[in-house]
């Protein structure tokens, strides 16, 4: 009996591409923190909050770009 998960190479959870996406946010919106902090001198309590909620908003709405996706993919089948 074979695993249908390692045949195909993917999760049937959404976890794994939300780590990863989370990842990906964390990466592009902490770099841009450091470089507003080192090349326009502001201060790191601002970046950092700023960081933060940049990931937040843009991780809420990739869940809902993929929420969207799922129903309308849905709807298509029928």
């Amino acid at each position: 009996m074979s695993d249908e998960r390692r045949a195909t190479g993917r999760s049937r959870t959404p976890w794994p591409r939300r780590r990863v996406r989370f990842g990906l946010a964390v990466l592009g919106f902490g770099g841009a923190a450091v470089f507003s902090h080192f090349w326009l001198g502001e201060s790191w309590s601002d970046v950092l909050w700023l960081a933060i909620a940049l990931i937040v908003v843009w991780t809420a709405a990739q869940e809902v770009v993929q929420a969207r996706g799922r129903r309308h993919g849905r709807r298509q089948e029928r």
